[in-house]
């Protein structure tokens, strides 16, 4: 792998601030349901159903964050130097060859 030539890296932008808002993500949008879920406990006799709301909410919180996680670090990986792979030289054939 070598450094492509004319290849700059760019500033970072927002996908840094972003990635480094994403633990405090977490932990808020994984509050929210805990104390939905105890409210629920406390205060409802069918309490079964709230903690099953609670669950998906918080599975949808960490699922976004993953999503979020991943969209950051590919947009930080893309705004790095480019690299290119070990060339091989390519026939000089203009007529692609006949099959037997």
């Amino acid at each position: 792998m070598h450094k492509l030539p004319d290849s700059h890296p760019f500033p970072p932008g927002r996908e840094r601030a972003l990635f480094r808002m994403l633990p405090s993500l977490l932990i808020g949008g994984l509050a929210v349901p805990a104390i939905f879920a105890l409210l629920v406990m406390y205060f409802d006799p069918a309490w079964q159903v709230g903690l099953f709301i609670a669950a998906g909410i918080a599975m949808v919180d960490v699922l976004a964050v993953i999503t979020m996680a991943v969209g950051c670090v590919l947009v930080i990986v893309m705004k790095g130097d480019a690299w290119g792979a070990d060339d091989y030289p390519l026939p000089d054939d203009t007529e692609p060859r006949q099959r037997r």
